[in-house]
């Protein structure tokens, strides 16, 4: 796993741990949306609701990092059912 994401590993669905971290990670580089974004696909529902986090803030402040990324949120991303991924995501 990458270490931005392990970063939002951990604790429980009442937190947002390291989310606002990883978000500002994002906005230093770039590359990262994409791992981060990934990152929603993931097993793991807290890293899954996290990522959908940290990725919200990111692209709410630089909206063009979600351009790239359309077809993937439009299809395996749309598709997740987890709630806290869905709220995430609608903003």
């Amino acid at each position: 796993m990458h270490p931005i994401l392990q970063k939002l590993a951990g604790g429980d669905r009442r937190s947002i741990g390291c989310a606002n971290e990883v978000a500002e990670e994002i906005l230093a580089d770039s590359d990262l949306f994409a791992i981060v974004l990934e990152g929603i696909l993931h097993d793991d529902p807290i890293i899954r609701m996290r990522a959908a986090d940290a990725v919200e803030k990111a692209s709410s402040k630089r909206p063009g990092l979600l351009q790239p990324h359309k077809r993937m949120l439009f299809g395996e991303i749309a598709a997740i059912r987890q709630q806290e991924v869905r709220w995430h995501l609608s903003l």
